[in-house]
């Protein structure tokens, strides 16, 4: 372990700050429930056609995971791309058991690779901003 400037300790595991991925994973979850209940307003209150809210849920879903990487990036301090790779990787496959337990949605090996790299990528965008903001 090491110290930061705060005085704080960080997990480490071969350099990777695992308290950063799982902070992220929590942070892309937390983002995707506020997402979810601006949405269930919108459709509860507005006019808003049911036919819209895939693309929604998939731009909710989007900002999330950059959003979680960009925070794992930032706690982290370093190697922004794997740790925000990590935690988009890390939301998406605990929103991707939860789907399939609680839902009984059913998806393919192919689908589930899709869902887990597509997770990874934005993860990773979202860390390479978020450890590059502000140097």
């Amino acid at each position: 372990m090491r110290s930061t400037m705060r005085g704080e300790r960080k997990e480490r595991w071969g350099g990777l700050e695992t308290a950063a991925v799982v902070g992220g994973a929590v942070v892309a979850f937390a983002i995707t429930f506020v997402g979810a209940t601006i949405m269930a307003i919108l459709l509860y209150n507005l006019v808003l056609a049911e036919s819209r809210l895939p693309l929604l849920e998939d731009g909710v879903g989007v900002l999330s995971i950059i959003l979680g990487g960009w925070y794992a990036a930032r706690r982290a301090e370093k190697s922004g791309w794997l740790h925000g790779g990590l935690a988009g990787l890390l939301y998406v496959a605990i929103a991707v058991t939860l789907g399939s337990t609680l839902y009984a949605i059913p998806f393919s090996a192919l689908a589930i690779l899709k869902r887990l790299g597509a997770g990874f990528l934005l993860g990773a965008l979202g860390g390479v901003i978020g450890v590059n903001i502000g140097r």
